[in-house]
């Protein structure tokens, strides 16, 4: 989408301001929602995508509101950014920033820059993966930056959009190697994880866990009595992102043992897995932009 084509779907003329553009775009958001038409096809789905893309376009460029008709002397050309050549989700529901750091000092807030922008898929050999989280959460606060949602919707939303930026498989096959195969073949992960201390129900030794509830990106384990001992913190942030996916869709299996006080976390991928798909959470996150 450029900015002409964004203009027209929100309806911006030379008289419009950002305060008015917020307007227009609540508006026409509270009007072609999903959920105001009281529908969950996919154009509708779409629509809101836009509506939604158009106003994060016309809210950052510098020349939103002047006159496509009365040029104002001579423009230089826009300088072309270099191509990011990541792999895109077509089907996510809105672009994100794809960030690098610097490789030298500078006297930027920050120590790093936007790269790109457009729909791609986490590749952690390109971009650090503090950096993409730092990206989710600035599309977070963007789409949410004219409601008032508990910190809940915001948590749920963030699972959501970081869901739809990564292929849990080949990111695991590429920050971690199995540490066997089994006979038939499958790949064999082995992680060291924790558990918070609990003096009332201490961990034994080489007892079992188990997988109890899936609360966002951690993991609920209890024992074979069904008692809780909290949830698994692991050493690597980036494993969540990878394997709550597949075992939701019941695509590895897991084993936990007790040892020395830690947790072995054994992860075994089935063959499925290989056709795992990432979901279309779209009308999932459109209901959490308007939900009161």
């Amino acid at each position: 989408m450029n900015v002409a084509q964004a203009r027209r779907l929100l309806s911006v003329t030379e008289e419009d301001d950002l305060h008015s553009l917020k307007k227009k775009y609540r508006q026409l958001m509270n009007t072609c929602h999903p959920d105001a038409l009281g529908s969950e096809e996919p154009e509708h789905i779409r629509r809101a995508q836009e509506i939604n893309e158009a106003y994060q376009l016309l809210k950052n460029h510098p020349h939103a509101f002047d006159s496509m008709w009365k040029p104002q002397g001579k423009t230089r050309p826009e300088r072309k950014r270099p191509t990011w050549a990541g792999v895109v989700n077509e089907q996510a529901f809105c672009e994100r920033n794809a960030y690098l750091y610097y490789t030298m000092e500078t006297e930027e807030g920050h120590p790093y820059y936007c790269a790109a922008r457009g729909k791609y898929l986490w590749e952690p050999k390109e971009e650090d993966f503090q950096l993409f989280l730092i990206s989710i959460h600035e599309v977070v606060k963007e789409l949410m930056e004219h409601t008032d949602k508990t910190m809940a919707v915001r948590s749920r939303l963030f699972q959501y959009l970081a869901e739809q930026f990564i292929e849990p498989v080949k990111v695991l096959q590429k920050i971690a190697k199995p540490v066997r195969l089994d006979q038939e073949g499958r790949e064999i992960y082995r992680f060291r994880a924790y558990l918070k201390e609990d003096r009332q129900h201490p961990l034994r030794e080489k007892m079992l866990l188990y997988p109890k509830a899936f609360q966002g990106s951690r993991i609920l384990v209890q024992d074979k009595n069904g008692m809780e001992y909290g949830h698994l913190s692991f050493e690597d942030d980036r494993i969540y992102f990878c394997i709550i996916p597949l075992l939701k869709e019941k695509l590895a299996r897991v084993k936990m043992e007790v040892r020395d006080g830690k947790v072995i976390f054994y992860f075994r991928l089935e063959k499925e897995a290989e056709q795992y798909r990432i979901p279309d959470r779209n009308l999932e996150i459109a209901k959490l932009l308007t939900k009161d």
